[in-house]
C-alpha cells in the first residue's frame, strides 16, 4: 500500500522545487535591477542622458514594477527631447505608485510646457498634498498661479518654498516678479535685491525696474 504513494510524493517535490527556483530566478533578476537602476542614477547624475537612458531600459526588462525606474526613465526621455514617452513614463510610474510626489511634479511641468495649466495646476497640488514641504512643487505651483494671474496664491507659494530653501535666488525673483504685478514695489525691490544679491542670473533685468 504505501508503494502507491511515491509517485505523488516525487510529483510534490518536484513542483516545491521549481517554485522556489522561479523564487530565486526573480529574487536575482530584482537585484541586478536594482543595480541597474542605481548605475543610470549614477550616469544620470553625471549628465551622462544616453548611458542612463540604456541602463534604465536594462532595468525596466528585469522588473517592471519599480515606479521610480519610470518616473526617472521619464525625466531622462524629457531631457533628451522625447517629452510624448516621458510623460508616458511619468504615467505609468504613478499607476504603480500613486504616492510618488515628484513623478507628478514631473507631470505638472511636462502640462505647463503645453500651456495646459490647468492640468499643470492639478498635478502640482497632488505633489504638494503628497510633500507639503516640496519646494520644488510650490514654486511650480506659484508659477501656474502667476500665469492665471493669481497673484496672492503666487506670493503664498513662493513665500512658503523661500522657507524651505531661503538659498535660492530664483525663488526671491519669482515672487518679486509677482508683487511688482500687484504694484507692491517696496516688496518686489527687497526681493529682486535678494535674489541679486544670491547671484541668480535673471534678477538683475529686473533690478532697476523693481527699484526706482
Amino acid at each position: 500500500m504505501n508503494t502507491r504513494f511515491i509517485p505523488i510524493l516525487l510529483l510534490l517535490v518536484f513542483f516545491v522545487s521549481c517554485s522556489d527556483s522561479e523564487k530565486e530566478r526573480t529574487y536575482k533578476a530584482k537585484l541586478k535591477a536594482i543595480k541597474l537602476y542605481n548605475d543610470a542614477n549614477n550616469e544620470q547624475q553625471k549628465g551622462n542622458w544616453n548611458k542612463a537612458l540604456e541602463l534604465y531600459n536594462e532595468s525596466i526588462l528585469l522588473d517592471s514594477t519599480n515606479a521610480s525606474s519610470f518616473n526617472n526613465r521619464g525625466f531622462t526621455k524629457v531631457v533628451l527631447g522625447d517629452t510624448n514617452s516621458g510623460l508616458n513614463d511619468y504615467l505609468k510610474s504613478i499607476q504603480l505608485d500613486d504616492s510618488l510626489s515628484n513623478a507628478y511634479n514631473n507631470i505638472g511641468l511636462i502640462y505647463a510646457r503645453r500651456k495646459n495649466f490647468d492640468d499643470a495646476l492639478i498635478n502640482y497640488n497632488k505633489a504638494i498634498s503628497l510633500d507639503p514641504e516640496y519646494a520644488v512643487a510650490l514654486n511650480n505651483r506659484g508659477m501656474i498661479h502667476s500665469h492665471q494671474s493669481n497673484h496672492q496664491e503666487a506670493i503664498a507659494d513662493f513665500s512658503k518654498a523661500i522657507k524651505l530653501n531661503a538659498a535660492d535666488g530664483r525663488l526671491y525673483t519669482n515672487r518679486a516678479i509677482s508683487y511688482y504685478l500687484i504694484k507692491d514695489t517696496s516688496n518686489a525691490c527687497l526681493d529682486i535685491t535678494k535674489a541679486n544679491d544670491l547671484e541668480d542670473t535673471t534678477a538683475k533685468k529686473y533690478l532697476n525696474l523693481f527699484c526706482k
